[in-house]
């Protein structure tokens, strides 16, 4: 089949910051600058880039709350179907030049390694509007997680692997990825299980058993 000249490929998504990241090397970029360059799905990219401020190497527990503020905002926005929940203020913010360069760069880097595995597949877990509240509900509990500063080792990394697997399996449209961030939500709550009422009982079954 000949292939029409006049459609053009899209944009993929590491391209788009590569461009970005050059861009905030010489320039400050707001927030709200960084969504209007974004095709596609800017919102579900500001979860995912921020998602990634809490996986190792790049643990920037400071900017803890106010990550976890966003991505939380950007759930509800999936759960009430609406937008412009985000103030002003957040969007306003410029990204520090020091730091989101960085970050851009390093995020668009995993992206171009996904891309070559992502595709469109599956597409009833990307396209039913009730699983989107369903992912929005997912993400809004990972995002609470990921609210307290805790300097404590791989505390963020499943919560914020469930929310960067999401949102990059809805922009890609890849069921795959979507499994695989219900499968890191899944692990995050058996941790949270385990740690906050297994453990504690556990230990006082063992106090009250052996020493009071």
């Amino acid at each position: 089949m000949r292939q029409n000249p006049d459609r053009q490929t899209p944009e993929r998504l590491s391209t788009q910051l590569k461009r970005i990241a050059d861009r905030c090397v010489s320039e400050e970029v707001s927030v709200v600058e960084l969504l209007n360059t974004i095709k596609g799905s800017p919102y579900l990219f500001l979860s995912a880039l921020f998602s990634l401020i809490f996986i190792p190497p790049l643990p920037l527990f400071w900017l803890a709350p106010l990550a976890a503020l966003v991505i939380a905002l950007v759930s509800l926005q999936m759960i009430l179907g609406l937008r412009g929940l985000i103030p002003r203020s957040v969007l306003s913010l410029k990204l520090p030049r020091r730091i989101f360069p960085t970050i851009l760069k390093a995020t668009g880097w995993l992206l171009q390694k996904m891309e070559y595995i992502s595709r469109p597949r599956w597409l009833p877990l990307t396209e039913s509007p009730i699983l989107l509240h369903l992912y929005g509900f997912i993400m809004l509990l990972s995002a609470i997680v990921l609210f307290p500063p805790f300097p404590i080792p791989f505390w963020h990394l499943l919560p914020s692997l469930t929310i960067f697997l999401l949102s990059i399996g809805l922009i890609e449209q890849d069921g795959l990825f979507i499994v695989l961030a219900i499968l890191s939500f899944m692990a995050m709550l058996l941790t949270l299980w385990f740690l906050f009422f297994y453990a504690p009982h556990k230990l006082l079954f063992y106090w009250h058993k052996y020493i009071g």
